[in-house]
């Protein structure tokens, strides 16, 4: 995963909420995604059928809840549509609107996109999932994306804080990420070029912090 001297865009689509940063030389800086540090991944279908994203969808989503989803993370893979407002979107399609409006954000931010952009995923995905991941990324112009494991970006970016100064290569670490509807976990070796997964990644699909209250 060559290119890391390169401005980039960073998108983590969480489950319960997206964040984004833009990376240079220095440590990374997030994109404010409609003012905010991060938005709600809640996708709305209005009358017309336009699909709203974020906060302005999370409001309208609590007077007609039969025309938006939350957590469309936790849907990748699937086969069956989703269906809002009466109309019937496929998976691919609402997640490529959330990607859509990342992308609107950082043009607006910076005036264009860098053209390096890696796009996180949990690491024990299918092949099923990931290809729907694809197809969404497509439809926003992430055509040329990388995709990062996201116990491997975790791990670089603790590494860009500088605070695995005390291990080199040949060290094992773990990662585990708590997110809002998943709990991954992943042992990563350090090599001399960045992170290797090692064995398979796991996690618990059904745990997450919003669970907690």
């Amino acid at each position: 995963m060559g290119g890391f001297g390169l401005p980039a865009l960073g998108v983590d689509l969480g489950t319960s909420f997206t964040v984004a940063a833009r990376s240079t030389s220095s440590f990374p800086e997030l994109v404010e995604l409609d003012g905010e540090p991060r938005m709600p991944t809640v996708v709305y279908a209005d009358d017309d059928q336009t699909l709203l994203i974020g906060h302005i969808a999370e409001a309208l989503l609590a007077a007609s809840p039969d025309r938006g989803v939350r957590s469309i993370k936790s849907m990748i893979g699937q086969p069956n549509p989703v269906v809002l407002g009466g109309r019937a979107y496929p998976v691919s399609e609402l997640t490529g609107a959330v990607l859509t409006r990342v992308r609107q954000e950082a043009d607006r931010v910076w005036g264009l996109v860098p053209h390096v952009v890696r796009l996180t995923h949990p690491a024990d995905w299918s092949r099923r999932q990931m290809d729907q991941f694809r197809q969404a990324a497509d439809s926003a112009g992430f055509s040329e994306a990388e995709y990062v494991p996201e116990p491997v970006a975790a791990a670089r970016a603790i590494a860009a804080q500088q605070q695995m100064h005390e291990v080199g290569p040949g060290s094992t670490i773990l990662v585990y990420d708590l997110g809002g509807g998943t709990l991954d976990t992943a042992v990563l070796q350090i090599t001399s070029t960045g992170f290797e997964i090692v064995g398979q990644p796991r996690g618990d699909r059904s745990l997450g912090g919003d669970l907690f209250d």
